[in-house]
């Protein structure tokens, strides 16, 4: 019996950096080649324009993490998806994930695509994050889930969990920026911050190779505190 597969769309490099890395060390997936895809998935995924994709297996599913581009792309890629519904979902495909920004109206955008193509029927809200498109007696989930935390210093963006981790595992660079606040007379933002953590922590100055350094070295109970902040996605991804 062929595996259920699951289409994560993500935005960015560090998004995507971030969740391969959570998905692995946090949930136990395992990194497969692109090659246990359908022919037909995998040739589309190939051909979009600006997409790249991993494939991992996570228990009795492959999970196919999209980096979309930008948040524009994800809505066209979500279209594409959409249009060749029908040939993807007999191939296995059975659940779309829209992962954003809290500053994203994400479920106003899988309204108004699924809307554009498929109009008024054929479709139902399953939940306040999800809808159920009926495919040939079959049903395809598309649902978004958002990151980023809201309060003083937070961005709403995937920064405030890359901060918060990188906070709890290197106290003295986290107290060189409170220095560093206090000097300046203001307080830094979460994407300030991370930011700042790359600096001085990355080889290469950068937050996708901060992030990645982070999930590698994190103790157990940081990524317990991590998982708690998720906890949408995996319920999501483990359904």
């Amino acid at each position: 019996m062929s595996m259920a597969i699951v289409a994560i769309l993500v935005e960015g490099e560090l998004d995507h950096i971030f969740y391969e890395h959570y998905i692995r060390r946090v949930m136990g997936g395992q990194r497969v080649g692109h090659e246990v895809l359908p022919e037909p998935i995998r040739e589309l995924l190939e051909e979009a324009r600006r997409v790249r994709f991993d494939v991992l297996k996570l228990e009795d599913r492959l999970l196919v993490l999209v980096r979309c581009g930008g948040f524009e792309a994800m809505r066209a890629l979500l279209g594409l998806l959409l249009r060749h519904r029908d040939e993807l979902v007999r191939e296995g495909l059975c659940d779309v994930i829209l992962v954003s920004d809290a500053d994203k109206n994400v479920r106003a955008t899988i309204e108004g695509k699924v809307g554009s193509i498929l109009g008024s029927c054929g479709w139902q809200w399953q939940d306040e994050h999800a809808i159920l498109v009926e495919v040939s007696g079959r049903k395809l989930r598309i649902s978004g889930i958002t990151h980023g935390l809201s309060g003083k210093g937070r961005t709403g963006q995937l920064e405030d969990l890359v901060e918060l981790l990188a906070t709890k595992l290197y106290p003295r660079e986290e107290h060189a920026i409170r220095m560093l606040e206090a000097e300046l007379g203001r307080e830094l933002n979460s994407k300030q911050k991370a930011s700042i953590f790359a600096a001085l922590l990355s080889k290469h100055q950068s937050k996708e190779e901060l992030v990645a350094g982070l999930l590698r070295s994190a103790k157990n109970h940081h990524l317990e505190q991590l998982r708690d902040l998720l906890r949408e996605l995996e319920e999501a991804l483990r359904p």
